[in-house]
């Protein structure tokens, strides 16, 4: 036990050096602790800093991939009752996907998205809804505005993989993209909570703007009428929000 807080107690120190063996340690245990009920809250807690530490050495890509599942299927198997616990299970995930590369079961052996990573989406979506009851209650705004981040740093590293290409924005949209930009674009007018709002057009914007399949996203989002240059002009969002909202117009 005094081990365990030992090298736990590290996670506070943003300069610390890990190594291969310590950060593999760390994941192993805290996924010991997600499997206890009373455990979770602290597990995720830890966890999200955990994802964004890098070893001195090797990576962990594998350990940190079966802690980036395992916390997956804490939210598609319903098995986080909490909306805390279910807010920190997006950071996790928002964190990871932010500052790595997808993992590894997020594609399925074609080379396409798996099917766990499609219903991960659709999650998020549904815990970006606005329209829920009690929507304006602090941890349904927390809710969305991890959720909504999660969407953004899955779309971020969607769209980096293909930006490569250099193709002339009219590549088909794949399933995974295509369920991002129809989500954020759903109920956003009923959005007012300037983070989340901010979020959203962040990740419209970054699907918008993408070399590969950008044209196909605008044509999408034009056919859609879900998105119109009247309803930014006339939302009140505050000083940043009303500014991603601009730069998103500016796009169709």
């Amino acid at each position: 036990a005094s081990d365990q807080r030992e090298i736990l107690s590290k996670l506070g120190d943003a300069k610390y050096a890990w190594t291969h063996a310590e950060l593999q340690s760390v994941h192993q245990m805290l996924r010991l602790f997600m499997n206890e009920t009373k455990q979770i809250s602290f597990a995720l807690m830890l966890l999200r800093l955990v994802v964004l530490r890098e070893p001195s050495t090797a990576n962990i890509d594998k350990e940190e991939s079966q802690s980036t599942e395992f916390v997956a299927d804490l939210l598609l198997q319903n098995k986080l009752q909490s909306m805390s616990n279910r807010s920190m299970a997006w950071c996790v995930l928002s964190n990871a996907f932010g500052s790595k590369q997808l993992p590894s079961w997020t594609s399925s052996e074609d080379n396409n998205q798996s099917e766990k990573f499609l219903q991960l989406i659709d999650r998020a979506v549904i815990d970006c809804d606005p329209s829920v009851a009690d929507a304006s209650t602090p941890t349904q705004k927390a809710l969305r505005q991890s959720a909504s981040a999660f969407l953004y740093n899955t779309s971020r590293q969607l769209t980096a993989e293909t930006n490569n290409g250099g193709a002339d924005g009219n590549s088909e949209l794949n399933e995974a993209i295509m369920s991002i930009l129809i989500g954020c674009l759903e109920n956003l007018g009923e959005e007012n909570d300037s983070t989340s709002i901010n979020r959203r057009y962040m990740c419209i914007g970054q699907i918008l703007k993408s070399r590969e399949f950008g044209q196909t996203a605008v044509g999408l989002t034009k056919d859609l009428g879900m998105l119109d240059v009247d309803m930014i002009q006339s939302a009140s969002y505050d000083h940043i929000g009303d500014k991603v909202a601009k730069e998103v117009a500016s796009l169709l």
